[in-house]
């Protein structure tokens, strides 16, 4: 995996990291500012435009100085920022689990509604028996809604 020389992020093919913004990976690097958009050279700490060399510190996202050692935020040192961008890679990729969890399972809610109602006023068997198929189906999908919502859970322990 290709790491950008000058902040240690993944940069994987990209012509400019998205962190600290070093381009031209075969030399020495350069960098962009974001804001402004102007290319600057190697060890050059403020912009042509006088804004100060910034990168987005990889465990809390917040905009640091590239010569601070530890982000001002939430103190994580520079040195563990690897790991610190791997853990949060890792709780979003969580969250999303979570968040797709529930979200099934409110949508397998209406689905249950409708199979209940059906068991409890029709009196024709085969609109009792689709019912009863509906709520057998809402009751798995939610079973497995919650089943993945808690392995999500465990994954952040």
């Amino acid at each position: 995996m290709e790491r950008c020389p000058d902040c240690g992020g993944k940069i994987k093919g990209a012509q400019v990291c998205a962190r600290c913004g070093a381009f031209d990976f075969e030399g020495l690097t350069s960098w962009v500012c974001f804001p402004c958009g102007a290319q600057n050279a190697h060890g050059q700490a403020r912009c042509t435009c006088g804004r100060e060399r910034t990168m987005e510190c990889p465990a809390c996202g917040a905009e640091m100085g590239f010569t601070l050692e530890t982000c001002p935020r939430c103190s994580v040192p520079r040195f563990a920022f690897g790991a610190a961008a791997e853990a949060r890679g890792r709780s979003e990729e969580v969250q999303r689990q979570r968040d797709y969890a529930k979200a099934l399972a409110v949508r397998l809610l209406p689905m249950a509604c409708v199979g209940i109602l059906l068991l409890a006023i029709s009196t024709h068997p085969a609109a009792r028996v689709t019912g009863a198929s509906l709520v057998g189906l809402a009751l798995v999908g939610e079973g497995w809604a919650l089943l993945s919502h808690r392995q999500a859970s465990r994954r952040l322990e």
